[in-house]
């Protein structure tokens, strides 16, 4: 199997992901100093299966848990899914409905899991959506709602500002 870097981890890890013929991903790290891939995890084993094609890691602010999105074919139909994963446990986020993906999602120190959601056909347009989420409880606490139409390139501040591109149709 190939290893993809991810993102750097708060420990100074480098979060890797690994994929294989199967169609599952494992999640590991390595020291940035060097030295061998582990289970992002820990323990021996790789907890961190994911199956389908993992598009997007980000290590939230707890430096225990990761925001992960994933396409998955199930059934013959393409799904895009926001995971957040701590240790053995995960738990879904959100999850689009048939022929729309989910870009790369962004944590908010406001409390906010924020991704673009990419509509089906030609000329579909890029809207930003927010989910109110609570890191330690590892759980969503609110509905999704739209931030912004036609807009992308989210990145989020310490202080929870949020900052996007937005297209106009002149």
């Amino acid at each position: 199997s190939d290893s993809y870097p991810r993102c750097w981890g708060q420990d100074d890890s480098l979060i890797v992901s690994t994929w294989d013929n199967k169609g599952l991903n494992a999640l590991l790290k390595v020291a940035s100093s060097g030295g061998p891939l582990v289970p992002a995890f820990g323990g021996d084993s790789l907890r961190g299966m994911i199956r389908g094609d993992l598009t997007h890691v980000l290590e939230l602010p707890d430096g225990r848990s990761l925001l992960l999105s994933v396409n998955e074919n199930i059934d013959g139909r393409e799904k895009s899914r926001i995971f957040v994963q701590r240790d053995g446990q995960r738990e879904e986020i959100y999850s689009t409905a048939a022929r729309s993906d989910i870009g790369e999602p962004v944590y908010s120190n406001s409390g906010h899991v924020l991704f673009p959601i990419v509509g089906s056909g030609l000329g579909a347009g890029v809207d930003i959506w927010a989910i109110p989420f609570d890191v330690p409880g590892l759980k969503t606490t609110g509905a999704p709602f739209l931030v912004a139409q036609n807009a992308g390139g989210i990145s989020a501040s310490d202080n929870g500002m949020i900052s996007y591109l937005t297209r106009s149709s002149e």
